[in-house]
């Protein structure tokens, strides 16, 4: 018996060392907490974006669908506080928000905000499957957020955003680094047409 207690000593070292690993490359997923204000990685898709806004707003309360949450408050309890202070999109009729699916006027258009989301969570992932994204319950280091606009399980726009720790959903930082967000997430008009634009522009129905 003697004789096996090194190899499991070295078992458990490694373990500890893989474990270890694992929380680092975990923490580095998720990008640079902390620091100021910083929006990162947006894509819009200009005048189908502002188009989706303007129908899902029109319809009703949108969902805001919030995963996760950067302080001790349940997740639940966080998402319905910040519906009731979350700002809308500067530029374009302003959204009613409210965090109960049923009382939604367009289900199918909501906000996803992902606390602790890795920087991999992207494109069609927090519409199609937000399940499969890790989050977090608590970030005392600073603030790491996926934002997604969606329309069923597809984008219409995103957004990330890194910044200091909050205390609340109702914290002015908080509140005023989601105000910016916003202003990029539905931009303030269509560039497709602009005449920087006209060789690379997508098509937009019904034009074509």
């Amino acid at each position: 018996m003697h004789r096996r207690r090194p190899f499991v000593r070295r078992r458990v070292a490694a373990a500890a060392a893989a474990l270890a690993g694992a929380l680092l490359v975990a923490g580095c997923a998720v990008g640079q907490l902390g620091g100021p204000a910083t929006l990162s990685r947006t894509d819009v898709r200009d005048a189908l974006t502002i188009s989706a806004w303007q129908h899902a707003v029109g319809k009703g309360p949108m969902l805001l669908e919030v995963h996760g949450s950067p302080t001790a408050m349940a997740p639940g309890d966080f998402a319905h506080a910040l519906a009731a202070v979350m700002p809308s999109s500067p530029f374009h009729q302003p959204a009613r928000w409210t965090a109960d699916r049923a009382r939604a006027g367009e289900r199918d258009s909501r906000l996803v905000l992902m606390f602790g989301a890795p920087v991999g969570a992207r494109g069609a992932t927090p519409c199609a499957t937000p399940e499969s994204v890790p989050v977090a319950w608590g970030m005392p280091d600073g603030l790491a957020v996926q934002m997604s606009f969606c329309n069923g399980a597809e984008s219409m726009g995103e957004t990330r955003l890194t910044g200091p720790a909050v205390s609340g959903p109702d914290d002015p930082r908080l509140i005023s680094m989601l105000r910016q967000a916003m202003a990029r997430l539905v931009p303030v008009r269509a560039r497709e047409f602009d005449d920087d634009h006209l060789p690379g522009r997508r098509c937009i129905p019904p034009l074509c």
